[in-house]
C-alpha cells in the first residue's frame, strides 16, 4: 500500500522520459541527486530513515526502468510511451512497412518530442500530413498561452507546418448569453 503511490509516480516518470526522448541512462544516473537536494537540510540535520529510504528508492530508478523494459520485451509488449520512443528512434525501418499510402494526423496542439519526431519524419517522406487545430488568434498573439506549443513547433519547423491555420475565433459571429444560477445543483 505504501509503495503504490510511489509506483504510480515511477511509471509516470518512465512514460515522460520515453515521450520526451530523454537519455534514460544519463537521467537515472543522477535523479537521486535531485531528490537529495530536495531533502537537504541547510541546518545540517541528518536525514530521517524515511528520507534515506526515499533517496534509495530514487537511486534505483534506472534499474527498475531497465527491468520493466526487459520484462515487457520478453512478453513482446510495450507501454504506450515505449512504443512512441520506438517509432521516433526506428523510423527508417518502420516507415517502409506502413500499410497505408498516406497518414493524416489531425486536431493536435501540444506534441511531445517522440510524436514530433515520427510525424515530421513521415511528412518529410511525403507519406503523412498534419492538420492542426489552429487559429491565428492563438498563434499570432505571443501573450496567448494557448498557442505556445504551435508557435514553438512553427518556429522549429517553418511556417508551412501551420498552412491551414484559420481565423475563425475573431471572424465568426458569437452569440453569448449569461445566465445566473444559484448553487451548484442549479
Amino acid at each position: 500500500e505504501q509503495f503504490n503511490s510511489w509506483a504510480t509516480q515511477l511509471l509516470h516518470d518512465f512514460e515522460e522520459t520515453d515521450l520526451y526522448l530523454v537519455d534514460n541512462e544519463l537521467l537515472f544516473k543522477h535523479v537521486d541527486h535531485a531528490y537529495a537536494i530536495k531533502n537537504w537540510s541547510p541546518d545540517g540535520k541528518s536525514l530521517t530513515r524515511n528520507q534515506e529510504q526515499y533517496l534509495h528508492f530514487w537511486s534505483r530508478m534506472g534499474i527498475w526502468y531497465k527491468a520493466l523494459q526487459e520484462r515487457l520485451s520478453k512478453k513482446n509488449r510495450l507501454s504506450q510511451a515505449m512504443a512512441f520512443r520506438r517509432l521516433a528512434t526506428q523510423m527508417d525501418e518502420i516507415a517502409g512497412n506502413l500499410p497505408w499510402k498516406h497518414v493524416v494526423f489531425a486536431g493536435f496542439n501540444a506534441l511531445n518530442q517522440a510524436e514530433q519526431k515520427f510525424i515530421r519524419s513521415l511528412e518529410k517522406r511525403k507519406v503523412a500530413s498534419i492538420l492542426w487545430d489552429a487559429d491565428s488568434y492563438y498563434i499570432d498573439n505571443e501573450l496567448n498561452e494557448a498557442g505556445y506549443f504551435m508557435r514553438k513547433f512553427k518556429s522549429k519547423h517553418g511556417i508551412s507546418v501551420l498552412k491551414r491555420t484559420g481565423d475563425n475565433f475573431v471572424q465568426t459571429p458569437k452569440n453569448i448569453r449569461i445566465t445566473g444560477v444559484a448553487k451548484n445543483t442549479g
